[in-house]
């Protein structure tokens, strides 16, 4: 992101591009747990350690769903509240305003 910005890339762009690629990432590991749990059972692990690697897969699956919705739910709630309050940056989602710089 420092060099990018002292290229020239305006700091939102910057910034966004940081952010993408670190939750792709960890899409990307979290996909990797996912896969390797069915061999991680067949080993015959149970118990604590199981559960604990089971509870916090799903706990990062519904983060990076959050996450990725929520954008977009910021920018319904800036229509509904459009003339009310000051929300001109909430219209664009945060992806496609990266995109778009």
């Amino acid at each position: 992101m420092w060099y990018a910005r002292r290229a020239g890339v305006p700091l939102g762009t910057a910034v966004g591009t940081v952010v993408v690629d670190r939750v792709l990432a960890l899409l990307g590991l979290l996909l990797l747990v996912i896969l390797g749990l069915p061999y991680l059972f067949s080993l015959q692990v149970t118990g604590v350690l199981a559960t604990v690697i089971s509870i916090s897969s799903i706990l990062v699956a519904s983060g990076v769903a959050v996450f990725l919705s929520a954008d977009h739910m910021m920018a319904r709630i800036a229509t509904l509240l459009k003339g009310r309050v000051r929300t001109a940056f909430l219209h664009r989602p945060f992806l496609i305003r990266v995109k778009a710089d």
